[in-house]
């Protein structure tokens, strides 16, 4: 999956172990666990209080 953080335009293609059957809507966003390397290179701060960041994602083959 190739997912963009929207704030900056960075992306990186990841590899998903899907961990479990949730179902999605709109109104519910996923959340994505990323490692510290792949959330670091997307822009992210490594701090407790600012551990999220809003991505979009594409399937790649």
């Amino acid at each position: 999956m190739k997912v963009t953080n929207v704030a900056n335009g960075r992306s990186l293609v990841v590899r998903v172990n899907d961990r479990g059957t949730f179902g999605w809507t709109p109104s519910v966003p996923k959340c994505l666990d990323l490692t510290d390397g792949a959330y670091s290179r997307l822009g992210g701060v490594l701090d407790p209080d600012s551990g999220h960041i809003v991505v979009k994602e594409e399937i790649v083959k």
